[in-house]
């Protein structure tokens, strides 16, 4: 779905590819400057953001969730992506016991399924045996950030779908 004044949302997912050329659109202009001052334009990177689950329900430790990509459906990119998690009320990252604040396509060796699908676990009860695969969680309300480098035509125009 399409939100005129913030962007796209898909699954939880919000983002927007109007970053950087705001024109009028200064809702959009101080949602973007909150989260931290400027931001580079779409082609470069898109940050996509989730605080609530596919649900509506907003992501806490007490729940496990699971990201799952099909297979050949991670997002469609130049470069690379990750997901970071960070605290709903200080906005800093997540500590936890293995020192992981995020999940890169880039440095991360992942485990994917037989099938060649990928899944992320984000949960706040350790993970034995796919640990390469978790992002710890805390056990109050926090957010995840997907950051999408060099992003590709599906997600600009909005066709791709963030599971």
């Amino acid at each position: 779905m399409f939100n005129n004044s913030l962007g796209i949302d898909t699954n939880g997912w919000s983002y927007s590819t109007d970053i950087g050329t705001y024109g009028y659109n200064y809702l959009l202009r101080a949602a973007i400057t909150e989260g931290g001052l400027g931001a580079v334009f779409p082609e470069e990177g898109i940050y996509v953001i989730a605080h609530t689950d596919r649900d509506e329900q907003l992501l806490s430790g007490v729940h496990k969730y699971l990201i799952h990509f099909d297979k050949g459906k991670i997002p469609p990119m130049g470069a690379f992506w990750a997901i970071s998690m960070y605290n709903a009320t200080t906005y800093m990252f997540v500590p936890n016991s293995i020192n992981r604040y995020s999940l890169c396509s880039q440095k991360d060796k992942f485990m994917y399924n037989t099938d060649g699908s990928l899944d992320i676990y984000i949960q706040h009860e350790e993970l034995v045996g796919k640990e390469s695969n978790w992002l710890p969680a805390p056990e109050e309300k926090y957010y995840l950030i997907l950051r999408m480098s060099k992003p590709g035509p599906e997600i600009l125009n909005g066709t791709y779908q963030i599971p």
